[in-house]
């Protein structure tokens, strides 16, 4: 057993609990409970502890084999995959990998003018007689509150909010569609 907890010390000194601190956690608490059990129960919970001890390593391992591009198992986590794959396309999308570092600050900059334009259109609809509990005057509030404590978040929830806005236009257009090809059918 004195092996295992080794090897649990070791990734926890070389910084490997982060990668998953509740998980580790649990293989830390299984050593400690099985170093204080009788033969044949410490036996069940060091099998236990050792392929979950392979298993955590084994995950750790995988996003750095995404992120450096070797070729990973069928076994790799999905979030891992995804997000290697949503890096590749974004890079090869927008081209931003060999943007122009002028071309990045205006880019920035019309970003946090158009978040801007839109919250004073947002402003100027403001009802006049808006009570304390008025879903338009809260929503406002709240949007300047976030403007305060981090203007860069606020810039990726209105374009956020701004695709919803375009996905549900182009539902209704969806619905509608239908409809006008019935009329002309008739």
């Amino acid at each position: 057993m004195s092996e295992l907890q080794a090897r649990i010390a070791a990734l926890r000194d070389a910084g490997g609990g982060r990668f998953d601190p509740v998980r580790f956690r649990f293989l830390e608490v299984l050593a400690q409970r099985a170093a204080v059990q009788p033969e044949r129960v410490r036996r069940i919970l060091q099998d236990r502890l050792l392929a979950g001890l392979d298993d955590y390593l084994a995950r750790m391992e995988q996003p750095r084999q995404v992120a450096a591009g070797a070729p990973v198992a069928a076994t790799c986590l999905p979030l891992a995959q995804l997000n290697a794959h949503i890096r590749r396309a974004a890079g090869a999308a927008d081209g931003t990998s060999d943007e122009l570092p002028s071309v990045r600050r205006f880019r920035r900059a019309w970003s946090a003018g158009r978040v801007q334009d839109q919250l004073e259109l947002a402003v100027s609809r403001k009802p006049a007689n808006a009570g304390p509990l008025n879903s338009h005057a809260l929503v406002l509030e709240s949007l300047a509150l976030m403007e305060q404590l981090s203007p860069a978040y606020l810039g990726r929830f209105m374009a956020q909010v701004e695709a919803l806005q375009w996905l549900e236009q182009v539902q209704v257009k969806a619905a509608k569609a239908p409809a006008r090809s019935r009329r002309k059918a008739d």
